[in-house]
Order: structure tokens, then C-alpha cells, then sequence
């Protein structure tokens, strides 16, 4: 019998995706299965992954041609799962299904995780409360929106990732230039009210329709706060309030109405101070960034391993959670220049509760401030018993965290410190 194989949509955006894709291939093997991986040409992949083979496509963006190299390929190999590891590719890996007629998310169901527009419009449909928000297409809209619902407003690509092109906007001004920036493409962008209070990520794992494993987590600051608060997340697996709680099932409503049989999800939630739960967006994809590993450190459990499993396995047992949380929070600094010296990761893993720290960056290299939600020097991760314990052992590590530059002279040096290239 020929053995079945894995189609993967493969983007080498960073190590994180490298590394999922290392593990789904090696769970694919384990499960019987040979992986064959789409990437742009050009790209490497991680010579650790099992691969039979790799196919090159010529852009992203050519959707009929990507869609046509995996019916060739199908036709050499029988294909009978398709995996995306990164968000834009999840719609795409929808219409590859229905195309070569294999189990999983289908277009009609992607759409709901990438389509912030269609996400909230079946989300009202199914009860669930969302921002309100408009389609920023003319000015007066625009005007007419702020003007009944307030500052802050928070303007998005409808179908953005990790943050993206996503702006809080608190002033007029702000509001004009941003909206004049996206020209022709107003079509593509959202404008929503910001919602106060605590944000919110629930990971999931999704088999049969069921969710058979999820860490709920709370971000310690507002993503779209960085430039002030380098922030991170705590798990929230034990002394979970009643409103917390809330967020589970009205997670579960948002799959089973989404019409999610297999997969995994990272959805954020934002609970007020008066109990509401809003669904910010969701997506069908890993958490990226440093939350796998936080939420590793906290359980026990690779997540996306398990979402693997879920999707390749014959029988699924899910995992069972340690108890204990864990915290991540991005190191940050205020000096700018050219590092001269900087505390070491040796030292960071010396502090208490600490179990994981990288740095990005190294002496030699030139910092400015942060241009992106995850554009800092590393993370440091810390486990304790509790989640205010893991946040403050997590905290104390970031406080410990120092760096010291030399000023710049060099103008090419100058304009990377500012952010301008």
C-alpha cells in the first residue's frame, strides 16, 4: 500500500515556525505518514524536518498557482492531509482540501478564522458580542463612527496577522493620517471601538468538533500598549474566576458555530471590568511569538504536537496539564545606540523560578525602540505555583535585565536606531 502523505504550507517567517514545522513532520512520521512541504522559492527549510520532499512556489500571493502545484503534486503522491502552519496560508490550505477532496477545515469554514470581517459578522449571528466597528470607506463613515462610540479606536487590515498594521488611535489627528495612509485599500481595513480591560488568548486543540485540550492565558499588558509596556502572558490554568470561565464557553460556542471539526486556535478575548466577554479575533493557527513555550513551561505539554496528533493520529488521548503557571515577558530597554554590553542568559537563568530566556539580540548590534508589538530584545519565561507568582518572579527577571549603548555616529546606524529602515 502507498504510503499517505502530508501536504504542509511552510513559511520560514521565524524560528518558532521552524520549529512547529520540525514537530509536525516528526509526528507525521510517527503516525505513518511522509511530508512533502510547499515554500517560496528560495527558501530553507530546518534540516531537522522529515521531508520526502520540498516544492518551491514563485509567490504567496498567486493563489491559482499554489492551488495548481498541489494538485500536481497530489497527483505524483497520495496527499491526504493538508496542514498550514502560518496564519495567511489557512484559507489557502481550505480551498487545497476541497480540491483534492481531503479531510479538514474547508474554505467556508477558514474564512471565519482569517476574515475579521466575517469572523464578527458570524459571531453577532451566533450571540457572541464583538467590538463595534465599521468599514473605514469614506471619511464622514469614519467621522460618524468616532464621533458615537469615542477615542480610543483601534484600525486593523481585515485580514491581518500578529498585530500588523493594527494602530490605537486616540486623536483626530492620528485618525487622519492613518486613514489617509491606507489610500485605496480602505476596503481591506476595519475601524473598532478599543475595549477597555483585561486581554485575554485561549489555545485550543479541536477534534470531532470538540475542543479536547485548552490553556486559557492573559496578556500582562494590552498588545497594542508595547512602546510603554513590553508586556508578555500568564497561564490562568487554576483559581479561575466565574468571568473567566466565561471565556471558555463562549470559545466553545465560537468553534462549534465557526464549524471547526479538527484543527488549533488561538483566539483573544477582552473581559471588562464590569464581566463582559468580547471576542476580539481568532485564528486557526499556533500561538506565535513566546507563548508555545510559556505554555510549555506552565503544562508540560507541546501544543502543537498535540494539535499533530489530533489531526494525524488513529486514536487521541488528550494530555494531562501540570499543575503550576508560568509567565513570559518581553525585555525591553530605553537606551539607544549600539550595545556595548548587555546581562547575560546565564544570568537571567540563575534568578529564581526562571526556566527560559533568549536574547535577540547581541553586543554589536544597534537598538532603537520597538516598531512592532513583538520588536524587543527576547523574552525571559518564569514558572510558579500561582499565576501572580509566576508574573512576579517574571518580573523581577525583566527588572534585572540591563543593557548599556554607546551613541551613534555612523548616519546608516542612526537610521536603524530610529526605525526608519
Amino acid at each position: 500500500m502507498n504510503t499517505p502523505y502530508v501536504l504542509i504550507l511552510f513559511r520560514n517567517f521565524s524560528s518558532v515556525y521552524r520549529q512547529n514545522l520540525i514537530t509536525v513532520t516528526r509526528v507525521a512520521q510517527s503516525c505513518g505518514f511522509e511530508c512533502v512541504a510547499i515554500v517560496a522559492e528560495g527558501d530553507r527549510v530546518p534540516p531537522e524536518a522529515v521531508l520526502a520532499r520540498v516544492e518551491p512556489c514563485a509567490s504567496w500571493d498567486d493563489l491559482p498557482a499554489i492551488r495548481a502545484l498541489a494538485l500536481r503534486v497530489a497527483s505524483e503522491l497520495p496527499v491526504v492531509r493538508v496542514l498550514a502552519l502560518f496564519e495567511d496560508d489557512v484559507f489557502t490550505a481550505g480551498l487545497i482540501r476541497e480540491d483534492l477532496k481531503v479531510p479538514g477545515a474547508t474554505s467556508d469554514v477558514a474564512i471565519h478564522f482569517r476574515n475579521k470581517t466575517v469572523m464578527h459578522a458570524r459571531a453577532a449571528e451566533l450571540g457572541i458580542p464583538t467590538p463595534r466597528s465599521c468599514l473605514p470607506l469614506t471619511w464622514k463613515i469614519v467621522s460618524d463612527f468616532v464621533a458615537e462610540v469615542g477615542f480610543p479606536v483601534v484600525l486593523k487590515p481585515g485580514g491581518g496577522h500578529g498585530a500588523m498594521n493594527t494602530h490605537r488611535v486616540d486623536t483626530q489627528d492620528d485618525l487622519a493620517r492613518l486613514w489617509h495612509g491606507i489610500e485605496n485599500q480602505r476596503e481591506l481595513y476595519r475601524l473598532e471601538k478599543y475595549i477597555e480591560g483585561n486581554q485575554f488568548h485561549l489555545d485550543c486543540v479541536v477534534r470531532g468538533g470538540e475542543i479536547v485540550y485548552q490553556v486559557l492565558s492573559r496578556y500582562t499588558a494590552n498588545l497594542l500598549n508595547y512602546t510603554n509596556e513590553p508586556g508578555g502572558t500568564v497561564t490562568r490554568q487554576g483559581e479561575r474566576t466565574a468571568y473567566e470561565a466565561r471565556i471558555l464557553s463562549i470559545n466553545q460556542q465560537v468553534i462549534s458555530g465557526f464549524g471547526l471539526h479538527v484543527g488549533i486556535t488561538h483566539g483573544e478575548y477582552y473581559l471588562t471590568a464590569k464581566g463582559e466577554v468580547f471576542l476580539g479575533e481568532i485564528g486557526a493557527r499556533p500561538p506565535g511569538g513566546s507563548i508555545l513555550p510559556t505554555i510549555e513551561a506552565a503544562t508540560g505539554v507541546d501544543l502543537v504536537r498535540t494539535w499533530a496528533l489530533a489531526e494525524m493520529a488513529e486514536t487521541f488521548v488528550p494530555p494531562q496539564s501540570h499543575a503550576g503557571e508560568a509567565s513570559t515577558r518581553f525585555l525591553a530597554s530605553r537606551a539607544h545606540g549600539r550595545i556595548v554590553a548587555q546581562t547575560t542568559r546565564e544570568s537571567l537563568l540563575s534568578l529564581e523560578g526562571v526556566v527560559s530566556a533568549n536574547l535577540w539580540r547581541s553586543v554589536g548590534d544597534v537598538i532603537g525602540g520597538p516598531q512592532l508589538s513583538s520588536d524587543f530584545l527576547g523574552y525571559v519565561i518564569a514558572r510558579g505555583q500561582t499565576s501572580s507568582e509566576a508574573v512576579e518572579r517574571v518580573q523581577r527577571a525583566a527588572d534585572a535585565f540591563e543593557v548599556e549603548t554607546a551613541r551613534l555616529t555612523d548616519h546608516a546606524d542612526l537610521a536603524v536606531a530610529s526605525g526608519s529602515r
